[in-house]
């Protein structure tokens, strides 16, 4: 299925992007000179919410990542934290992730 197929039914359904500051900071990154107009589209966006990572998350993340012998990135461990905490899925196309 095509991406821009994916993003269309997942936005007419109504569901929600979580943003976290790990992946701002990746972003700011990766479209130095666009991050700007970026970061307006994410903050005036229904579909789109920007979290901030915790203490528990940090806590969580080095768990996993000693339980698994850094078998993936700390910050792919982070994410899984706080997607646990949220309740809710992590999306990846990490094939680490998956």
């Amino acid at each position: 299925m095509p991406y821009w197929k994916l993003a269309k039914d997942f936005l007419e359904a109504e569901h929600g992007i979580i943003v976290s500051t790990i992946v701002l900071k990746e972003l700011s990154f990766q479209v130095a000179d666009k991050f700007d107009y970026v970061m307006k589209f994410f903050k005036h966006s229904d579909s789109i919410r920007i979290i901030k990572t915790t203490n528990d998350d940090y806590e969580l993340a080095r768990k996993y990542e000693n339980e698994e012998q850094f078998v993936i990135s700390f910050y792919d461990y982070l994410h899984v934290a706080i997607a646990k905490r949220l309740k809710i899925p992590l999306i990846t196309r990490d094939k680490e992730l998956l």
